[in-house]
């Protein structure tokens, strides 16, 4: 397998000084080309319940099963634009920080993929699970909030405190995998009467390739990227304290981070079946991690 990237950023920041403000302001864009090169089980791939050497005269050593591909290519492109602002306010002994940031990531869902699927005759059942105007991740403002107190005045004990929401960035992984498993030529073969002719491939396959078996017929696999699939979010929460307790000590207190990871929500199990035409999937939710 191969994966090659290709990201291009763009990003800028400006600060703007005043007597009681701190303010910055920024904006970020970055375009990346994710590409895949699938070359797994391109041989084909035998599995066995048994370490006994292989017998054609025992059924007991014939494999399990056999799986084989053809390569694949597949490349996604995406574009991230972001925005953010953040303000230190000073109040005395008092600084407070103020911050908010927005991401839009395009592509996300890789609609234009799934919208072609819909219009495919062998995809035919996939409108259950995939809807026409379903769009993209729209909510991602992460707001975040400090507080640092100097409450002798004189630097020697300080608190702090902090708040942040946090969204990270989507991995083309799913994507290109996901593509691989729905587009590529894949076949699984469990059928004794084949497996019995280990170790040649061409007649495991009925002397058939592996397109022109995939085409015959069987059950399609599709990866699905389902209609709320979105970017991971985070939400930590931190605290502690500064004490120069002499002039050569000092000691510094820092909180465990608190934190809540709600992971990427809304895939569809890859062994979803297109059973006469339609489809019957699973669909497995990501449960939050707290």
């Amino acid at each position: 397998q191969h994966f090659p990237q290709r990201k291009y950023s763009l990003y800028e920041t400006f600060f703007v000084t005043g007597r009681g403000h701190d303010l910055k302001l920024g904006g970020e864009f970055t375009w990346t080309n994710s590409g895949f090169e699938a070359h797994h089980f391109e041989n084909g791939n035998f599995i066995f319940n048994t370490d006994a050497p292989f017998n054609a005269n025992n059924p007991a050593t014939w494999p399990f099963s056999f799986e084989q591909r053809l390569p694949g290519f597949y490349e996604y492109q995406q574009s991230v634009y972001a925005a953010f602002a953040q303000d230190t306010w000073r109040l005395g002994n008092v600084n407070l920080n103020l911050g908010l940031r927005y991401d839009f990531e395009t592509h996300l869902r890789d609609n234009e993929t799934y919208y072609e699927l819909l219009e495919t005759a062998k995809f035919r059942g996939l409108d259950n699970f995939i809807k026409k105007d379903r769009g993209s991740e729209y909510d991602n403002f992460q707001p975040r909030l400090g507080v640092t107190c100097n409450i002798r005045g004189d630097g020697t004990l300080v608190g702090r405190a902090g708040w942040g929401y946090y969204i990270t960035k989507n991995q083309p992984w799913y994507i290109v995998v996901a593509r691989q498993q729905t587009l590529g030529n894949t076949v699984f073969i469990t059928d004794p009467q084949r497996l019995r002719f280990f170790p040649d491939l061409n007649a495991v396959r009925g002397g058939l390739s592996v397109a022109e078996l995939s085409a015959s017929g069987g059950s399609l696999a599709p990866a699905i990227l389902g209609n709320t699939y979105g970017r991971p979010r985070q939400q930590t929460a931190t605290a502690g304290v500064s004490w120069q307790v002499t002039n050569t000590t000092s000691l510094d207190q820092q909180s465990v981070p608190i934190g809540t990871t709600f992971a990427s929500e809304d895939l569809f199990d890859t062994r979803s079946q297109f059973n006469g035409g339609q489809l019957a999937a699973k669909q497995l939710k990501r449960a939050g991690i707290d």
